[in-house]
């Protein structure tokens, strides 16, 4: 054989030998891959075993605590109003935390509610739970708010500090506000901000404001408000005095409503569950206080005075904001027109009375367009829609070309079909 023969013989053999050798090492690689992906496998599904396993450990641990948690809760209370005086047949409504397998956490919340007997007394009793809550009160012509109660929860978990031990024999006390009987208190308004250099404004207890810095120089009304710069830059000293010195006048602060820190009861509604009245005595004829730069406060003024109807009371709230220089001012008169102590405002008794008023005002003058037209607009406030329609009728036969009448019209069929679109759909109207 030749040398270049067994050259190439030689080279047909390396060639073979480092195919056979590569496919050798990738069918190793492969094995080894293969090996690889199985241990790593067999981790995972080891970890995934051993989670699911850690999980239902934690599952039943955590369900045994909840169940475990639960204990047998009775609750004693007693409602009485303001006075002490018990409050019979009135709503409790609560609510109590217990275990539930189906629940997230195992945690349900469930209601509950009863009512109270002759002596204002109420239970809850064979239910079992962690929490009681005391939601709601209701009663016709009373008031709670749960903010003025000292105690709301009640806890019962076996497993807490401290848990509410029941005794029915000293029932825990709950505050029910009875509210006032209802007086024709009439409101008027007033919002603006005074200049730096001050001002005043003038108050007819039965007419409203009247800025009289602006509009009129002289005397107005029962009382003036004086705003002025005191004798620190940015303070300023508020006066109210009288217009005529038969009247008188008390200033107080309205009590604390809301105990949180973190709300600014200044920006807050008047409490609803707050009476009103004006006071006996300690009266003056003159009421005078400084609000400091950047200051908000509150004052009540009640006036006690005498118009041709009689004794009149009134109540005026201002809220008083101080800024760099200027005073922003909130003023609200409330004023009893039947002469009583009650100052305290209730809307729809209120409508009521001032349509009994134009009624009779109709009666005397029954083609006076304007009496009608006013009319139709306080049953629309008091979304009586289908009577207003009826007046604005009445109003339109005497006077059929008036536009005024046709638009007041209009609008009280829009707001109709407004308040059904929204009375369909589960809206609940305040009263």
């Amino acid at each position: 054989m030749s040398t270049a023969s067994t050259l190439y013989h030689f080279s047909v053999y390396l060639n073979t030998m480092k195919i056979y050798l590569t496919a050798l090492i990738v069918s190793v690689s492969i094995l080894l891959s293969f090996f690889a992906y199985a241990q790593d496998e067999r981790i995972k599904v080891f970890e995934r075993e051993r989670g699911q396993k850690a999980e239902k450990a934690r599952y039943e641990l955590h369900k045994k605590i909840s169940k475990n948690s639960d204990s047998t809760i009775e609750f004693y209370g007693v409602v009485r109003d303001q006075y002490g005086k018990p409050v019979p047949d009135a709503k409790v409504e609560a609510s109590y935390e217990h275990f539930d397998l189906l629940s997230p956490f195992f945690n349900k919340s469930s209601k509950v509610s009863t009512f109270t007997n002759a002596k204002g007394f109420f239970e809850f009793k064979c239910l079992k739970g962690r929490l009681l809550s005391i939601d709601k009160m209701e009663k016709a012509g009373y008031a709670y708010d749960f903010r003025k109660n000292e105690h709301r929860f009640f806890g019962y978990s076996a497993n807490g500090l401290n848990p509410f031990i029941p005794d029915k024999q000293n029932p825990v006390i709950f505050i029910f506000h009875k509210k006032p009987e209802p007086a024709y208190v009439i409101k008027n308004s007033i919002s603006y901000r005074e200049r730096p250099k001050g001002g005043k404004f003038q108050i007819d207890v039965c007419d409203g404001f009247l800025r009289s810095s602006r509009t009129r120089t002289g005397v107005w009304g029962d009382m003036r408000v004086e705003i002025q710069p005191a004798a620190k830059a940015g303070d300023h000293t508020i006066k109210i005095t009288l217009n005529n010195q038969n009247d008188c006048l008390q200033a107080k602060e309205p009590v604390d409503r809301y105990a949180a820190p973190d709300i600014d009861s200044w920006l807050l509604p008047e409490d609803p569950a707050e009476d009103h009245a004006a006071p006996e005595d300690g009266y003056g004829k003159s009421v005078e206080f400084v609000i400091k730069q950047h200051e908000r406060i509150i004052r009540d003024i009640f006036y006690k005075g005498h118009k041709e109807r009689g004794t009149v009371y009134s109540r005026l709230r201002l809220k008083l904001e101080a800024g760099n220089a200027c005073v922003y001012v909130d003023g609200t008169l409330y004023t009893n027109l039947d002469g009583g102590k009650n100052l305290n405002y209730d809307r729809k008794y209120t409508l009521n009375r001032k349509i009994q008023d134009v009624t009779a005002k109709i009666d005397k003058e029954p083609r006076n367009v304007k009496l009608y037209q006013d009319r139709a607009e306080l049953k629309r406030k008091l979304r009586l829609y289908d009577e207003a329609i009826s007046d604005l009728d009445k109003a339109l036969k005497i006077a059929p070309e008036n536009k005024r009448l046709q638009y007041l019209k209009e609008r009280t069929l829009t707001n109709k079909k407004r308040h059904a679109e929204l009375k369909a759909q589960g809206f609940k109207f305040p009263d």
